[in-house]
């Protein structure tokens, strides 16, 4: 896999502070931020909650891992995604 070296990966649970520190570093480094969640959701045109239902966490994770790798591949950009979220 090929991520640019300027990439940020923000990961963490509902309320660990991801978006602040994303729009904090989005600012000073002057880089846009990406919310892989909401990504995803534009992309598959579902909500997270309607894919875990309709298609179970391991095809979430296969999405995310995919949009991730697709997104990851363009420079200079924060990225946040919650780990262990299903909707």
């Amino acid at each position: 896999m090929d991520i640019k070296e300027n990439n940020i990966m923000l990961i963490g649970f509902m309320g660990s502070g991801k978006t602040t520190v994303s729009h904090e570093l989005s600012r000073q480094m002057q880089i846009p931020e990406v919310d892989m969640d909401a990504y995803i959701v534009r992309h598959e045109g579902k909500s997270i909650s309607d894919i875990f239902a309709e298609s179970g966490e391991d095809v979430f994770r296969e999405i995310e891992t995919s949009e991730g790798d697709s997104e990851g591949h363009r420079a200079d950009r924060i990225m946040r995604r919650r780990c262990g979220a299903s909707g």
